[in-house]
């Protein structure tokens, strides 16, 4: 046996043509996939092409079971006795894509729908061991054991997913899984005070940020960028976003978020006008 050879990520791990693909996926939480040249791994010298970070990394749907690859999309599959059998799919830009949550009783629908009478205990286990790319198709493995209370009972079902001829399962809607931070309230940096009512507040839903508020300062100089608030780790743009601003007054302002999160205010003049952040956004990719 060769020696170990150090990669990101834990055990779980798939191959796909010219490339090894694993994910910090252990436990009940996932931040990226790395990806890496095959060939730098079977020569002992792994070389990482990329990191994918993931949309919603706080999602927990279940204990990290498998990761496989398939077309173009990455797969998380979850599901030990304790929880429902699901997978998070996910394009290579992190985005997710769909979710699948089957509760118990729909996957031994399922599953006696194909094999009739093969599941009949409502108290039986389930738990995913492993998936992979098969003749471009995503098959996992599940364990399952009709009766619990013995051990040598267990079977294991090589599961074919995404068949046209398949059973359907229902699942949980997607849109339970896409991150929202709900909307958080911004500290305004000195000098700089609430237009109106209300507060200055950065909401993240998916990859997209949205801003509401409006804010203004007397002192703030003309013809220079001036920092009004900074939006929260997860909500900082990759480059320096600019929007053009509306106000109440004929100064030309704008607006922009760097990627430090700072969103940062500019006018030709010196003016104490409302700077109005209602209505701007930006993603995040």
């Amino acid at each position: 046996m060769s020696p170990a050879i150090a990669v990101k990520g834990p055990f779980k791990a798939d191959v796909h043509g010219d490339t090894f693909v694993t994910s910090n996926a252990y436990g009940r939480a996932a931040t990226n996939f790395f990806i890496y040249s095959w060939a730098s791994i079977k020569e002992g010298s792994p070389r990482l092409l990329a990191t994918v970070p993931l949309e919603n990394p706080a999602q927990d749907i279940g204990k990290t079971q498998a990761v496989a690859v398939v077309g173009a999309y990455l797969y998380i599959l979850t599901g030990e006795q304790a929880s429902n059998p699901g997978i998070l799919v996910y394009d290579f830009t992190g985005k997710l894509v769909t979710v699948r949550d089957y509760a118990k009783a729909d996957f031994r629908a399922a599953v006696n729908a194909l094999r009739p009478g093969y599941l009949t205990n409502d108290s039986f286990l389930c738990e995913c061991e492993g998936a992979t790319n098969l003749d471009g198709k995503l098959v996992s493995g599940q364990i399952v054991n009709n009766n619990p209370t013995d051990a040598t009972a267990a079977k294991l079902l090589v599961l074919q997913h995404n068949r046209m001829d398949g059973t359907p399962i229902k699942s949980r809607p997607l849109v339970d899984f896409v991150r929202d931070t709900g909307w958080v309230t911004l500290t305004l940096e000195s000098g700089w005070t609430i237009g109106g009512a209300g507060t200055l507040q950065a909401r993240r839903i998916g990859n997209q940020v949205f801003l509401r508020g409006n804010v203004l300062s007397t002192s703030a100089p003309g013809n220079t960028w001036i920092r009004i608030a900074t939006v929260p780790d997860g909500m900082r743009p990759t480059l320096s976003t600019p929007f053009p601003q509306s106000s109440n007054t004929t100064a030309t302002m704008a607006i922009r978020v760097n990627p430090g999160g700072g969103i940062e205010c500019w006018s030709s003049v010196s003016t104490g006008a409302w700077r109005m952040l209602n209505g701007i956004t930006y993603l995040l990719d």
